[in-house]
């Protein structure tokens, strides 16, 4: 289920990089794959009391009983 997966991820990201705030989790099947979902994860960083939005392409793979996370490519 995609929005279990979001959730998930998004739950990890907020305890292991709290530098990334209001982050955002936009994912879609891949027509290509169908054990794979690309999207984009974005959110802001603030850097010297200046807060930048920062927005990152990734590709989520299931092969059997494991799962990677990889950069995608940019749209």
């Amino acid at each position: 289920d995609a929005t279990l997966l979001r959730d998930t991820i998004l739950a990890k990201i907020a305890a292991f990089e709290p530098r990334l705030q209001h982050p955002v989790l936009i994912l879609r099947e891949d027509p290509e794959d169908p054990t794979a979902m690309t999207g984009t994860l974005q959110g802001s960083v603030t850097l010297d009391k200046v807060s930048q939005p920062v927005s990152f392409p990734v590709v989520f793979f299931h092969h059997g009983e494991s799962a990677a996370i990889s950069p995608g490519e940019s749209d």
